[in-house]
C-alpha cells in the first residue's frame, strides 16, 4: 500500500466579469440583430471572456456561423437556438406548414437549417420556442431525445410555457429514460415578475437553469432607451431603480434590472440584444450591479404585486 501527498492550488479570480464561467449558466448572453457591426460585437464580446450565444434563426445564424468559422471557434462557443416559430413564411417552399409548431417534422427540419447556417454538427441549446398545445408530450420528448442520442444537441430547453407542462413533460422523459429540459426561457424583469410565482419555483424542483429575457430595449442606441426601460407601473419603479443603482459604480436603472433578475434564484443567465459595440460595455457594468436584500426590498415594494 502507498500513500501520496499534495497540495491543491486555489483557482485564480477570472480576471474579466465574463469569464466568470459555470455549468451551463454564463453571468450573460448576448443575441445580435444586424450584421452591420455583429462581426465587432461579437469579437469585442469574445475578447472579454463572453462564451454564450442565443441567436435569432436564418441570416443571423449564417452571419455567427462565418465568425465562428473564420476565428475556428466553434467549440468554444456555446450556442443556443430554437424551433417551433414559423420560420420561413417568405421562403421558396410553396408549402409551409412543415416550418413551425412543436411536431417532429418541424423539429427535423429546424434544427437540419440551423446547424447548417451555423456552421456546426451540433448546438448546445436547442429550445422549444414556445408551446402550441398540439404535439402530445410522448411525441415531443422521444423527438428531442432522438436528437441528443444522434449528437445534434446536447441539452434542451423550453421557452414561454406553463409550468405544469414541463413538469409533466420532465416527469414522462424521467419515466421513460429520455432527456429532460434543463433550461427554462422567459420574460424577467422588476416589472415582469409573473415566472415568480410558479416558474422559478419549478425550475429549483426540477434543477433547471432559468434563461431570463428581459426587455431588448435595454441595450439600444438611443440614451433614454439605454438608462431607463419603459414601465407599466409607472414613476414608483423608476424612482427606486434610480435609488438602488445611485450608489452603485457605473449602473443605471436597466443595469439595475438585470442585476435584480440574476438575484432571484441560483442558476440563471440572461440574454440581452446588443446592437453596437458599446452595449457590450453597458451589459458587462450590468455584472457587476449586486443587490443587498434591502435593495430589493427597495424595488419590490415600490408596487404591489400578487403571486396568485
Amino acid at each position: 500500500m502507498s500513500t501520496s501527498t499534495g497540495t491543491t492550488t486555489p483557482a485564480q479570480q477570472p480576471i474579466l466579469l465574463l469569464t466568470r464561467h459555470r455549468q451551463l449558466a454564463p453571468a450573460a448572453a448576448i443575441r445580435t440583430l444586424n450584421q452591420v457591426g455583429a462581426t465587432d460585437i461579437l469579437d469585442r464580446f469574445y475578447n472579454l471572456g463572453g462564451n454564450f450565444i442565443d441567436t435569432d434563426r436564418g441570416q443571423p445564424e449564417k452571419w455567427l456561423g462565418d465568425w465562428m468559422t473564420a476565428r475556428k471557434i466553434h467549440d468554444e462557443i456555446v450556442l443556443s437556438c430554437s424551433y417551433g416559430n414559423a420560420w420561413r413564411p417568405h421562403g421558396n417552399s410553396k408549402l409551409q406548414s412543415n416550418f413551425g409548431g412543436n411536431n417532429a417534422k418541424s423539429m427535423k427540419v429546424a434544427l437540419k437549417a440551423s446547424l447548417t447556417n451555423l456552421q456546426t454538427t451540433y448546438v448546445d441549446i436547442f429550445y422549444v420556442a414556445w408551446w402550441n398545445h398540439t404535439t402530445s408530450i410522448p411525441e415531443l420528448m422521444h423527438g428531442l431525445n432522438d436528437l441528443v442520442a444522434a449528437g445534434k444537441v446536447l441539452y434542451l430547453g423550453i421557452v414561454d410555457t406553463p409550468a405544469w407542462i414541463v413538469a409533466k413533460a420532465n416527469e414522462y422523459a424521467r419515466q421513460k429514460g429520455l432527456r429532460q429540459f434543463a433550461v427554462y426561457g422567459g420574460l424577467s424583469t422588476c416589472e415582469s415578475r409573473g415566472i415568480e410565482c410558479d416558474i422559478v419555483p419549478m425550475c429549483a424542483d426540477e434543477g433547471m437553469a432559468i434563461c431570463a429575457l428581459p426587455r431588448s430595449t435595454y441595450f439600444v442606441p438611443t440614451e433614454k432607451q439605454r438608462t431607463m426601460p419603459a414601465h407599466q407601473h409607472g414613476s414608483d419603479l423608476e424612482v427606486a431603480l434610480k435609488k438602488v443603482g445611485k450608489p452603485k459604480v457605473a449602473s443605471n436603472a436597466a443595469q439595475v434590472d438585470v442585476a435584480y433578475v440574476r438575484a432571484k434564484a441560483p442558476y440563471v443567465f440572461v440574454v440581452i440584444t446588443l446592437t453596437t459595440v458599446a452595449d457590450v460595455e453597458s451589459m458587462l457594468a450590468a455584472l457587476d450591479v449586486v443587490l443587498s436584500e434591502q435593495d430589493i426590498q427597495v424595488i419590490e415594494s415600490s408596487y404591489k404585486f400578487a403571486f396568485g
